[in-house]
């Protein structure tokens, strides 16, 4: 099954320390009690009449969740338990409880399955479950990427990083070839499309004929449009609105063809190119601060820059795939898993730095640049919809020409988003 959320890397757990006698366990405790220790909390507390809470998981809970639920515990006095599934069965899981009168209380949702969950009516509405002056929430993005039918279904709230996609490279491979890395030319504010298709050709590796080291790839297209200041299908109300025919759009959808059939730099297949980071054969490729860590902790040479931004954007923005924090229907203690969502969003500063991405001074402009103009997009909203996308692009990168690709593939990708609006509209 093609889904992006594949790809989303989970954030790897601690290793629960213990100790044989008394001093053991005390140091076990203090160590837990830095690394669970919250930030100043910004939210109003919750008057709470059902106080145990159930929470929805999608594989175990890591250092955040557990956290969060101590905290929930000492705060309100409930217990936290988790329920916990894999990716393929987590929406059939969720309508099971749902239709069972067992529903969790709060679900972390990502924006690709977002809308799939409020038109199929397995989420509340929040509207007036919380305080909407209170600017710790991102309401912004809660419009944009949690309404549905007028109506807010998920609570969101960030402080400086939005967890932003950037440009990775493979700084060996650069070093192989003699290419400047990306940060030289971002530094010099020469890093634009051009330069980027240049840098992609010149680091690209053949050898008999074969490629032996692509210069870019990636499984998310929609980057191209996004880069360019445009949005290739976006949720407006109950509607999903495509573009696929405007100006910024088809200057993506053309420049991701020429890098991969005229320059040939770029990994013709859509899903080879991560197997192929991971291999060090791939010098760029789209990835957050999670396949940066990732990347670094399997022994990779890796840093980052902004992805350069398009002829036709009026600023640097940045494909962001936002999480949510969403009520199920049926939940037995709303305030309740909004109260353990808004304790798990305070942040825990013991926790961040053993998981920080290593950010040097530098990495730390290019991480607030991207983090200025975020875009989340729609193409991810359900697998149908997302089969529709990649086949789309897909035909593009086998060598059809864009105008015909457009033509033959506009119709089912309309129909997949149609198809998707149409079960909350029954």
């Amino acid at each position: 099954m093609k889904k992006t959320v594949a790809f989303l890397l989970a954030l790897m757990m601690i290793a629960v320390l213990s100790g044989c006698g008394d001093d053991g366990a005390k140091e076990s405790s203090k160590v837990e009690s830095d690394l669970y220790k919250q930030e100043e909390q910004v939210f109003e507390e919750r008057e709470i009449p059902v106080k145990d809470i159930t929470v929805y998981l999608v594989g175990e809970p890591n250092d955040w969740y557990k956290a969060a639920a101590q905290n929930y515990k000492q705060k309100y006095g409930g217990t936290v338990a988790f329920e916990t599934t894999t990716w393929d069965m987590r929406n059939t899981k969720l309508q099971q409880y749902i239709q069972s009168g067992d529903s969790p209380d709060i679900v972390e949702v990502f924006y690709q399955d977002s809308l799939l969950l409020m038109a199929q009516d397995l989420l509340t509405p929040l509207d007036g479950k919380f305080n909407a002056s209170n600017k710790s929430y991102d309401l912004e993005q809660m419009k944009s990427s949690y309404s549905y039918m007028d109506s807010i279904y998920g609570i969101v709230q960030y402080k400086e990083n939005k967890d932003p996609y950037f440009l990775l490279y493979n700084t060996d491979l650069f070093k192989a070839v003699s290419v400047d890395t990306p940060d030289v030319l971002y530094d010099k504010g020469q890093w634009n499309w051009e330069t980027f298709r240049k840098t992609a050709k010149d680091v690209t590796q053949v050898s008999d004929g074969k490629t032996a080291v692509y210069g870019f790839g990636t499984y998310q297209d929609e980057i191209f449009a996004v880069a360019n200041g445009a949005n290739p299908l976006k949720l407006d109300g109950n509607k999903l609105v495509m573009d696929l025919e405007s100006t910024p759009v088809r200057e993506a959808l053309d420049f991701l063809y020429k890098m991969v059939n005229v320059e040939k730099s770029t990994v013709p297949g859509i899903f080879d190119a991560l197997p192929l980071w991971n291999a060090g054969k791939l010098a760029m490729t789209l990835g957050n601060a999670s396949l940066l860590r990732t990347s670094k902790d399997s022994g990779l040479n890796v840093n980052f820059v902004p992805f350069p931004q398009g002829p036709s954007a009026d600023k640097l923005y940045s494909l962001v795939i936002p999480r949510g924090f969403c009520v199920p229907k049926g939940a037995k203690s709303l305030e309740g898993g909004l109260a353990f969502a808004e304790i798990l969003c305070g942040g825990f500063p013991g926790i961040s730095e053993k998981y920080d991405a290593g950010f040097t001074e530098k990495e730390r402009e290019y991480n607030k640049a991207c983090n200025q103009n975020v875009v989340a997009t729609s193409v991810n909203s359900s697998t149908a919809l997302y089969s529709a996308w990649t086949d789309f692009t897909s035909a593009i990168r086998n060598n059809t020409p864009v105008g015909t690709a457009v033509g033959s593939h506009k119709n089912p990708l309309q129909k997949a988003a149609d198809d998707l609006m149409a079960v909350g509209n029954k």
